[in-house]
């Protein structure tokens, strides 16, 4: 008879079956679980649109690249009219010609 009862403290002290979990501590832990994706989706969203994020960096290089094109642009028109100031100072032909041409003198 010792060990019947031995088997049934046994029994007692480790249920064959796991106890069922409360309902609240199922939620839990769903939400436990669910936290890290959340919180990766938030920092995903903001690194695309956010303030420094991906779309903001392709903003930043369209802009870069229009204002090379107009730096582009105005350091050849700086030159040309360097150009033009010059031979204006020194050429004495392109002087009369201007002259000529704006003033209508002969």
């Amino acid at each position: 008879m010792t060990p019947a009862r031995s088997e049934r403290r046994v029994e007692r002290a480790f249920p064959a079956e796991p106890l069922p979990v409360p309902r609240r501590r199922r939620q839990e832990r769903g939400i436990i679980r669910r936290l890290p994706i959340l919180v990766a989706l938030v920092l995903l969203g903001n690194a695309i649109v956010g303030e420094s994020g991906l779309v903001a960096s392709f903003r930043a290089q369209s802009l870069s690249a229009e204002l090379l094109d107009q730096i582009d642009t105005l350091s050849s028109e700086n030159d040309s009219l360097r150009k033009a100031a010059e031979r204006l100072r020194k050429d004495p032909a392109v002087i009369e010609a201007i002259a000529r041409e704006e003033l209508g003198l002969i």
